[in-house]
């Protein structure tokens, strides 16, 4: 969870049944997640007085940390760990936490030395890639990850093998990867397609006048 969240949503409540159906979407419906955009339908607020604009975030927040929940729940069934602070033990007693790592220096050969890593995508950002998208492929890792609309940035043939419809669909995807050949081709793809001098010549391309 991010700094100081318990202060920053303090006496604000989201409706258990809002939370109910939440929890039902993320372990039924792939198709239908609680995102934000959903809890602002849920929950109109007002932008100002008070800290009712706050509310949908919180509802958004708390459904996300649910759904790595779910996840890693079956996840470590599988022998999965967790690299995170301490409040991860606490959600899920039973599972194997090491300590966070450093991402300058540690993380690239963690991505490496794993034999896939799980990521979750946030529910506040429904249409959003974060770097273990990159990070993961160009450290020689492998990356298994649930849905997300950025994905089609990617090709297809990448993509495809990787997207996983629900944390069921885990023990079939872990023998990606033995596929030396796929990691391969999406560490060329990211060369060629995606550094940062292609982001900047895009955003150049866009400002620019024709």
């Amino acid at each position: 969870e991010f700094p100081d969240k318990a202060r920053f949503f303090a006496a604000l409540r989201v409706p258990e049944n809002l939370e109910r159906q939440a929890y039902h979407l993320i372990t039924t419906d792939a198709q239908n997640q609680p995102n934000i955009h959903w809890w602002y339908a849920q929950i109109p607020s007002i932008l100002w007085p008070g800290k009712s604009a706050r509310l949908p975030g919180l509802g958004c927040e708390n459904a996300s940390q649910n759904k790595r929940f779910y996840w890693l729940q079956q996840a470590c069934a599988l022998g999965f760990e967790v690299v995170g602070d301490a409040g991860w033990k606490r959600l899920l007693p039973q599972i194997s936490c090491k300590p966070p790592v450093d991402y300058y220096t540690h993380l690239a050969d963690l991505y490496y030395q794993a034999k896939v890593v799980l990521n979750v995508n946030s529910l506040q950002l429904p249409a959003s890639l974060n770097q273990r998208h990159f990070d993961v492929w160009a450290a020689g890792g492998c990356l298994l990850t649930d849905a997300s609309q950025a994905l089609k940035l990617f090709p297809d043939d990448l993509t495809k093998p990787i997207l996983l419809s629900s944390p069921k669909a885990l023990a079939k995807a872990l023998s990606l990867s033995d596929d030396l050949k796929f990691r391969k081709q999406w560490r060329e793809c990211l060369a060629r397609e995606h550094t940062y001098v292609h982001r900047l010549d895009k955003i150049l391309d866009l400002v620019s006048p024709t």
